[in-house]
């Protein structure tokens, strides 16, 4: 997905208030939705560059899927009119939108070694409400088959700089407040060793919260070990 999904949802809400933000959940904000990964973790490391994805809906339907191939596969290089008229079959398969009425923003080539990919991207101003920022639908093709299609939020670069910089004041009040944790911290360590030489040391109560802090901690990775695996490399 493209951009920052947090800043998305802010820029559309502040922007355009409840009733649009709920207009545009599920087209050009994404909704929350259910990710299978299929990959190879055998095998040729090239080839393990290959993999699928999935999205799907709350109900179960697939709204989204991307094909990842390896750079170094042969293919078709096919030439822009070529992409563009197959970026319009999509458009018109997949989100019933009229190429038509959509502005063509980018058509960039990327060569790889045995074939040309492309990306295209377009704007939908008759479905989007806001008058800040932009609908835009992207459509990804490698060689000459549609692998990725999505549409996003394009936020405007003037007020993406300013949020940005509200979140770095927040960013830095935060590293303060850590900065007492850790303080307060070292002063309980400091504390701690003091009175361990002073023979006023309650072994029994250090052991006790140490291994429940270790118990949760465990459990923390555990419980997101699903989620970290996901993002594993398969290259």
């Amino acid at each position: 997905m493209t951009g920052d999904v947090d800043l998305v949802d802010r820029f559309v809400w502040q922007e355009g208030g409840e009733e649009a933000y709920h207009r545009l959940m599920g087209s050009y904000l994404r909704e929350p939705a259910w990710y299978v990964r299929r990959a190879r973790f055998e095998g040729d490391v090239a080839e393990r560059a290959e993999e699928y994805g999935l999205w799907f809906d709350g109900g179960g339907e697939p709204i989204r899927y991307r094909h990842s191939v390896p750079e170094a596969r042969p293919g078709v290089a096919l030439e822009e009119d070529e992409a563009r008229t197959l970026a319009h079959e999509v458009l018109q398969s997949t989100w019933r939108l009229d190429p038509a009425a959509l502005e063509e923003i980018s058509a960039e080539p990327e060569q790889q070694p045995e074939r040309r990919d492309w990306r295209l991207v377009f704007s939908d101003p008759e479905g989007y409400p806001l008058e800040e920022g932009d609908g835009r639908i992207a459509v990804h093709i490698a060689g000459d088959e549609v692998v990725d299609g999505y549409r996003f939020v394009h936020v405007p670069e003037e007020w993406e700089r300013a949020e940005r910089n509200r979140r770095t004041l927040a960013g830095v009040i935060g590293a303060a407040c850590t900065m007492v944790m850790v303080l307060a911290f070292l002063a309980g360590a400091i504390t701690a060793v003091v009175r361990w030489s002073r023979g006023r040391f309650a072994p029994g109560s250090f052991v006790t919260f140490g291994a429940l802090l270790l118990v949760l901690g465990v459990i923390g990775v555990a419980n997101s070990w699903p989620v970290i695996t996901s993002g594993f490399s398969t290259a």
